[in-house]
């Protein structure tokens, strides 16, 4: 009798273990990528500032029987690094064909809306892929972009955002070093501690993350008009004109993007994240740490990092933090293989090889945000948990999701006139406004859409 017990506990033990080990996430193994093999045509968001030679083609075990052939694409209003880029709109106008597109998360609405991306739920299903292992806001993100809550897209990787500091500008100058949890004002009063003409005591890298921890909104779209009438566009523009930038003083300290000033030893405090491409004081593009090639922009001085500056210490939120997602045109003609694909990239191995190069993770594996840059000589020694303080992150509303509505350079020069700089913004966002309705129309005329925009992927 009692063997029949242990015979059937046994039995008991191995279904569960097998139920359980059939219940896991697919993307959790070391993925065996041996059977992906052929060419793959890959969108690739250049404005991410991830550089797709380290992260795409770099990996120790790379898709030795894949090809992939790159096109990269600017934001929707058509600006990119290279003039000759096209924009999402062009790409979704033109049905471009390919099996993969790599974007941040502020196109997927519009990449819903216009039909351009297949759900992949067919696909997780059929491939048992769990998402319990992702971080639930990317998951719930994605899911609330579409009205029917259809995964149209797999998050890669996310940026992270810290404040970034020279240690020797600050040992040289007799200024205490930042520490986690600053204000702004705090901040601010700390830089305007140096009194060297050549050097730079505060830059921000974009002026989105400020705007995301104010929540700024600056169009009602119920009435289809733009407000610059609000007190958090009142305070923004009060932190940006008490910041001490030598702009304010009509003068031009360095010829370069802040991070590569930072670099050579001009700045002595950055905020900013490790990718991507924002607006600099004065410059039309700016890069994180890491520059569109993933070389490293600090590796000449001796810094470190504390957390992101915030606004009320008593109630921290954090700036918005880009998303990186991946997701399967719907013109591929090989949508299965490209999930398997996608798959890969999203296994353990490849998403810590990712997080040891510097590319925050989307999982929540335990110890795996540790290895924050363990691979980049330029990370020793650096405190790089100040990437990941665990406040709640503020909101940009869709026209920041599009466009960077701080991103015009003529901003920086209007900073000393109130009105002309809310002008600027409100043209800017107006223009912005009009040609995204403009987009609208043309797209629906053009595919015979009967529905209303927003609800065309489902």
């Amino acid at each position: 009798m009692r063997k029949r017990i242990h015979i059937r506990i046994t039995l008991l033990l191995l279904l569960l273990l097998f139920g359980c080990e059939k219940n896991l996430a697919v993307h959790t193994a070391n993925s065996n990528n041996d059977d992906i093999a052929g060419d793959f045509k890959v969108l690739w968001g250049e404005k991410m500032g991830v550089p797709e030679k380290r992260f795409l083609f770099g990996p120790t075990k790379p898709l030795v029987n894949a090809k992939f052939e790159v096109t990269r694409f600017g934001d929707f209003s058509g600006e990119s690094v290279n003039g000759n880029t096209k924009s999402i709109a062009e790409m979704i106008m033109n049905k471009a064909e390919a099996d993969l597109i790599f974007f941040d998360s502020r196109m997927l609405p519009l990449l819903i809306e216009t039909d351009f991306l297949e759900p992949l739920d067919v696909y997780m299903d059929s491939a048992l892929f769990n998402l319990s292992e992702f971080q639930s806001d990317l998951i719930s993100n994605i899911q609330h972009a579409s009205p029917s809550g259809k995964m149209y897209a797999l998050p890669y990787a996310r940026n992270v955002y810290a404040l970034f500091y020279n240690k020797d500008l600050f040992s040289v100058s007799n200024v205490p070093y930042p520490q986690d949890g600053m204000t702004w004002d705090e901040v601010v009063a700390l830089a305007r501690q140096f009194q060297d003409k050549n050097v730079v005591g505060l830059d921000f890298s974009s002026y989105q993350q400020i705007a995301s921890q104010l929540n700024i909104q600056l169009i009602d779209e119920e009435n289809n008009r733009v407000s610059t009438d609000s007190p958090e566009l009142e305070q923004m523009y009060q932190m940006m004109t008490d910041a001490p930038f030598p702009l304010m003083e009509g003068e031009t300290l360095y010829e370069e993007d802040g991070f590569r000033s930072f670099n050579k030893g001009k700045v002595a405090m950055i905020a900013g994240g490790l990718y991507e491409h924002g607006a600099g004081v004065g410059f039309k593009h700016s890069v994180g740490y890491f520059d569109g090639n993933g070389m490293a922009l600090g590796d000449r001085i001796n810094w470190d990092v504390v957390t992101y500056p915030v606004l009320d210490s008593s109630d921290p939120v954090a700036p918005v933090s880009m998303k990186f997602l991946v997701g399967i045109p719907s013109t591929s003609k090989q949508k299965e293989k490209a999930f398997r694909v996608m798959k890969y990239l999203l296994s353990n191995d490849i998403q810590m090889q990712n997080v040891k190069n510097g590319l925050a993770t989307v999982l929540t594996l335990e110890g795996m945000q540790q290895q924050l840059g363990a691979d980049q000589v330029s990370f020793e020694g650096v405190h790089t948990q100040a990437f990941f303080p665990g406040y709640r992150e503020g909101a940009l509303e869709q026209a920041f999701d599009t466009k960077n509505i701080f991103l015009n350079g003529e901003f920086y020069v209007m900073l000393k006139i109130k009105n002309e700089f809310m002008k600027a913004i409100r043209k800017e966002a107006e223009k912005h406004l009009k040609k995204m309705a403009e987009f609208k129309l043309q797209w629906k005329s053009e595919n015979n859409s009967e529905s209303e925009m927003g609800i065309g992927g489902d």
